[in-house]
């Protein structure tokens, strides 16, 4: 999948994400934006399921420091699951590295938790809402010119009511990814 980064003063496209700013001053912006949601599922499920997730929403961003903001969003995926998102993320720059850590708390409702981790479209039980926590990081690398090294990690520990669907055997989620643009 090929991914996209491109800003100016009204729209931006950060990887898998996409957006369109609203109303922004010096500490806050709110945004219409889109997010790609990877979904892993079994691949006997992975065309029933239609693979990843275009969810739509908001997000409220509060510009705490320079390089440190807190970003709120509520998103809702193609099927009315609702998920809604608390992060805090930071821009560490030293030379030609870009860090850009987070954490995130997600909040999702008893839909959101049944289709993506109880599997209840599969035949399994419905489960109720609940939280749960990430924390991760994105790299960037200045090569040369216009050419980058990517890279991102993500760590998330599910919570107790996820951890009850039949369909999950442990209690972390990971994901990573590297590339070049």
């Amino acid at each position: 999948l090929p991914l996209l980064y491109y800003e100016d003063k009204h729209f931006y496209l950060d990887g898998v994400e996409g957006g369109i700013y609203l109303y922004e001053n010096p500490l806050f912006r709110v945004s219409g934006l889109a997010r790609l949601r990877f979904f892993d599922a079994p691949k006997i499920w992975q065309n029933r399921l239609r693979g990843d997730i275009l969810d739509w929403g908001g997000q409220l961003r509060y510009k705490a420091t320079e390089k440190s903001w807190l970003d709120a969003e509520i998103m809702i995926d193609p099927v009315g699951a609702l998920h809604a998102n608390l992060r805090y993320s930071s821009l560490i720059e030293n030379g030609r590295f870009e860090l850009n850590p987070y954490v995130n708390l997600r909040l999702k409702d008893s839909a959101f938790n049944s289709r993506y981790y109880a599997l209840d479209w599969a035949g399994y039980e419905s489960i109720d809402s609940s939280a749960d926590l990430q924390v991760g990081n994105r790299i960037r690398f200045h090569v040369k010119s216009n050419l980058y090294l990517l890279a991102s990690v993500e760590v998330g520990l599910l919570d107790h009511e996820v951890r009850k669907a039949e369909a999950v055997n442990s209690h972390v989620a990971a994901s990573a990814f590297a590339g070049f643009g």
